[in-house]
């Protein structure tokens, strides 16, 4: 019985040390600006802030473009209950400045110009969730040119994995 547990025991081993292999980089090169969010569309109308969209909650994902660049992202908003895109852009970005930007780009789904005047990710801990847990938040204040023009406010956290993130 001795040999065969030296020989398990050397199975083991080799299975865990293979096993352990070098944390590869989660979110491409644009990490930490990569990754899922929470986030409320509001639109800018006369003035008023609104939700035109009709719900509460939407999904923003900031993701590296095909290039593998440092500088360039896909951003893109889908409803909470769907894969479907609603906003679909590419951006400039700056992951060490934890800012995205664009001018002049178009939004795939609704063939609109997008500037972006404004865009921040603040990280460690900006926002308290209704769990205590603690994460990043995230702003972007997009202008879409055309006829008739108008603003909106992206804005939210990034998502933890939490069950507080299950907002309906």
């Amino acid at each position: 019985m001795k040999p065969y547990k030296k020989i398990l025991q050397a199975i083991a081993i080799i299975l865990i040390i293979g096993g352990c292999k070098e944390e590869t980089e989660l979110y491409g090169p644009i990490y930490p600006l990569a990754g899922k969010y929470l986030v409320q569309i509001q639109f800018d109308i006369e003035g008023e802030m609104l939700d035109i969209y009709g719900e509460k909650y939407y999904h923003l994902i900031v993701s590296n473009t095909a290039s593998g660049r440092n500088d360039s992202a896909i951003v893109y908003c889908t409803r909470t209950n769907s894969t479907q895109k609603f906003i679909e852009f590419k951006a400039g970005c700056n992951p060490k400045q934890l800012s995205i930007f664009s001018s002049n780009e178009t939004d795939k789904i609704s063939g609109s110009t997008i500037n972006i005047n404004d865009a921040k990710l603040i990280l460690k801990g900006s926002v308290s969730l209704s769990g205590k847990s603690i994460t990043d938040s995230i702003y972007i204040k997009v202008t879409a040119m055309g006829e008739p023009e108008f603003r909106y406010l992206i804005s939210g956290h990034r998502l933890t994995g939490f069950i507080e993130d299950q907002y309906k």
